[in-house]
């Protein structure tokens, strides 16, 4: 985990997140976000993640048309967030 303090940048620019991935040497194409604001979100997608809103104060529409989320859930054990991820992989390098 990246504190944004440990950033020149928080959040919502993308540097928490491309600090993550380098400390953890992966590319954006192998990580998912999971945001609940927009700031976050924002950051999230700005570092090149597909990006779940985790709907708890706003809807998915706002977190997906303003946001740039690729979609919005309530619970983690939602069908729709199974799928996403397995596109994901199936669309990454090498797959």
């Amino acid at each position: 985990m990246v504190i944004g303090t440990e950033c020149a940048k928080a959040k919502p620019f993308p540097d928490p997140y491309l600090e993550g991935m380098r400390r953890l040497s992966l590319g954006a194409h192998e990580c998912v976000a999971f945001e609940d604001s927009p700031s976050g979100a924002k950051s999230a997608v700005a570092a090149g993640l597909r990006t779940v809103a985790v709907l708890s104060g706003r809807t998915e529409e706002q977190m997906v048309a303003s946001h740039g989320c690729v979609m919005g859930v309530r619970r983690y054990d939602d069908s729709r967030l199974l799928e996403s991820l397995t596109e994901q992989l199936a669309e990454a390098p090498g797959a």
